[in-house]
């Protein structure tokens, strides 16, 4: 569930998500204190799905590779870590994890999906997560206005929260 959201502006990258949790066996909403975008070495990660698949790829269990020349190198290395927990499962041939995240790596967004595909936007921004729609309505909006890439984010999660339930602040930022 939630809303994760990526932009590329001026050679940086921002990503920011929301703090919501939601069980799917009885629907209850939590706000939780552990972030689900936060930096690791040269990356930023944000998540959404599974929390010890995205907890799996924080600076505490995983250490990016120091000299990646491609993002298919680095999402290589985050299977690898995924496999190794226990949270990668095998059906039909297909690898999958049940988490999707953005990673901004250098100075691009990339989304890494449930199936480790890996790819870009034709945007400069980009969401995943149950709010996603209702972002990136916001952002294809706010582009071209004069708004900081922080407050483009802010505004598409709070539009997010607006619509889905999925999606509760404190809202989470982080740029390099």
């Amino acid at each position: 569930m939630s809303c994760v959201i990526g932009i590329e502006n001026g050679g940086k990258i921002y990503i920011g998500g929301d703090s919501c949790a939601i069980t799917e066996d009885e629907y209850t909403i939590r706000i939780v204190r552990d972030p689900k975008v936060f930096k690791n070495k040269s990356i930023i990660v944000g998540f959404c799905g599974s929390f010890r698949a995205g907890y799996g790829l924080n600076s505490n269990y995983w250490t990016p590779p120091a000299k990646a020349k491609s993002i298919e190198q680095i999402v290589e290395h985050a299977r690898s870590q995924l496999l190794s927990l226990g949270t990668v499962s095998n059906q039909e041939g297909v690898e999958s994890c049940e988490v999707n995240c953005l990673l901004g790596w250098e100075n691009s967004i990339y989304e890494m999906q449930a199936d480790f595909h890996v790819g870009r936007s034709a945007e400069s921004y980009t969401a995943i997560g149950a709010g996603r729609y209702y972002a990136l309505g916001s952002l294809y909006e706010t582009e071209g206005l004069d708004l900081s890439p922080e407050e483009r984010i802010t505004r598409a999660l709070e539009c997010a929260s607006h619509f889905c339930a999925a999606v509760k602040p404190p809202y989470i930022i982080e740029s390099k």
